[in-house]
């Protein structure tokens, strides 16, 4: 039986490869009464006011309900269909124009000559079928439910007519024309408001905030005729941030990625464009010292969207919340921010193979942390799959500026999630970890949401060769010390990857503690105190964790006999 689906591009079924279906909108949201159409026009008008807003929200298409036609559907088409006639369409003003501003101070702007000059005029009306845009979607309703008529109307917008540069609204009383013009080529090549402020800075002498600089910037893309030169760029390259630069590069790459800011309620966001929403869990955050929120934002490359998601990332324990806002503030004041910028604290990418791969292969995922791998000392943290030949491939990477406990409950129930997809993480069966107890904590807790038929293991490489260096050391400079250890590392190797069966391992554990090591041949190389550590190091550093590690606990799993989690 067919589920409901919170979210679905509706605009892909209007292909006609998809004539003769229909999709159905949950009858309990959208309730129906037998008469089609006719008879559930507040329900229609209710599903309608959902889908434009959505629109809206999310794509950024303005979308007009439309009346029915004969055949009792109606439509939602957008805002640009209508043709008028043609004395209704404007010319467009020229000369000498009346001044208007954002802030609606048109007494003090206008200047002496006042309301004698002519209005600037936008865009002229469509007056014939070649200037209107096609997109529309056709619904009707039968006596179960509403729904989408599949095959019929358009997907791609055409014909909307640019506004020219001349017809925005600037704030002219405080930015001269030249720095108004410099605004708009920056706005054309998709420069962020914070690097614009400092570029006007600079080049003008001239202090805005960001938030003026997006609403300008808002405005400035709406023109069709803006200077398309880069070179006049070239030398604002140093006023780029360490974050301008990472983004930019995933942007050239075509990543998937998702970001984690902090920023002070109550300032304006300078993300634009974006919308807000909130989390299904909330605790109350405004409790908190700084008043502080933390927002994570998600570029849309899989829909070939250069917008944003936004929504408040709020903790449902206080501890998690305090720990996080503790080190935003401190991050804060090591910047040196201002209350109207957001500052990055995660970032978490995928490139397009990498999330190929992870939905090719999601049996084995491999998580790891490395470290030095930046100036600000952050770790980087990594995810891979074992690909068809054997070799790991890195799928996800993820800048993060610690280890603690709320980082990676944000990665794994947040970040992961939203780059590669819920399915996707519910087919993961198996991760590698290096057994750091902040991470199981939070993947235990993950399991249970997200990764739902997931088990964890721990790695070995950190069991054996890590514990090993801290708890044993370096038994004999002697070559036959060296073999020795070697054989016992690689006993214990095997007990992840050949030993397969319970029986096996117990055999293979006994015949290891009781026979080797204390072997005559064994004592008589490293002597008998370095025997008797390495029994100590296998009881309460090794076999205490056989659960997690042998490989005859997991023989349902498919693990590719793989025993470290490293993917580099």
């Amino acid at each position: 039986m067919a589920s409901f689906q919170d979210r679905h591009d509706l605009f892909s079924l209007t292909r006609t490869i998809c004539k003769g279906f229909i999709v159905r909108f949950d009858p309990q949201t959208f309730p129906v009464v037998p008469g089609g159409v006719e008879k559930n026009k507040a329900s229609m008008k209710k599903l309608f006011d959902s889908l434009m807003c959505a629109s809206h929200h999310h794509g950024f298409c303005q979308l007009v309900s439309h009346n029915q036609n004969k055949a009792g559907r109606k439509y939602l088409r957008c805002s640009n269909f209508q043709i008028h006639r043609q004395n209704t369409a404007t010319e467009t003003a020229v000369g000498e124009l009346r001044q208007s501003t954002l802030v609606c101070d048109r007494k003090n702007s206008r200047g002496p000559k006042g309301q004698s000059l002519p209005k600037r005029t936008s865009t002229s009306k469509a007056t014939n079928s070649n200037e209107t845009c096609k997109v529309k979607l056709a619904f009707d309703a039968d006596s179960v439910s509403m729904f989408l008529v599949c095959g019929i109307g358009e997907s791609q917008h055409e014909g909307h007519l640019p506004r020219n540069a001349i017809d925005m609204a600037t704030r002219k009383r405080i930015v001269p024309a030249a720095a108004a013009d410099f605004q708009k080529m920056s706005a054309n090549h998709n420069i962020g408001p914070g690097k614009t402020a400092a570029m006007i800075e600079e080049e003008f002498g001239l202090h805005l905030t960001r938030r003026q600089e997006a609403q300008m910037q808002q405005m400035a893309k709406l023109a069709d005729d803006l200077n398309n030169n880069t070179d006049e760029l070239e030398q604002y390259k140093h006023l780029d941030s360490d974050t301008d630069h990472v983004l930019a590069y995933l942007k050239k790459k075509g990543a998937t990625y998702c970001a984690l800011y902090h920023g002070v309620r109550g300032t304006s966001a300078e993300l634009v464009p974006q919308t807000q929403k909130k989390t299904k869990t909330e605790v109350g955050v405004s409790d908190m010292a700084d008043s502080g929120q933390l927002i994570w934002t998600e570029r849309m490359d899989y829909i070939g969207s250069q917008g944003h998601v936004q929504c408040e990332v709020l903790a449902d324990e206080e501890v998690f919340a305090g720990d996080l806002f503790e080190y935003a503030s401190e991050r804060r004041k090591a910047v040196s921010a201002r209350d109207d910028q957001h500052v990055l604290i995660s970032l978490v990418w995928a490139i397009t193979i990498g999330k190929r791969c992870l939905q090719a292969f999601p049996e084995l995922l491999f998580s790891d942390a490395t470290h030095k791998t930046n100036q600000e000392n952050r770790p980087l943290i990594t995810f891979g799959v074992k690909d068809a030949e054997g070799r790991v491939q890195v799928v996800i990477r993820a800048w993060e500026p610690n280890e603690r406990a709320w980082m990676f409950r944000w990665l794994f129930q947040t970040a992961v999630p939203a780059i590669n997809g819920k399915a996707t993480c519910e087919r993961i069966r198996l991760v590698l970890t290096d057994g750091d107890s902040q991470e199981l904590t939070q993947l235990d807790a993950a399991i249970s949401s997200v990764f739902t038929k997931c088990v964890c293991r721990r790695c070995g490489w950190h069991i054996i060769h890590q514990g090993w260096k801290q708890h044993v050391g370096s038994l004999d400079r002697s070559e036959e010390a060296k073999e020795i250890a070697k054989r016992i590392r690689s006993w214990l190797y095997s007990f992840m990857k050949s030993i397969e069966t319970l029986d096996e391992y117990k055999a293979s554990k006994a015949l290891l503690l009781l026979s080797y090591v204390n072997s005559e041949e064994v004592v008589k190389v490293i002597g008998d105190n370095n025997a008797d550590h390495i029994v100590t190091f296998l009881r309460s550093n090794v076999f205490v964790h056989e659960q997690h590690f042998a490989r005859c606990f997991y023989l349902d799993v498919r693990g590719f006999d793989a025993y470290s989690n490293t993917c580099l």
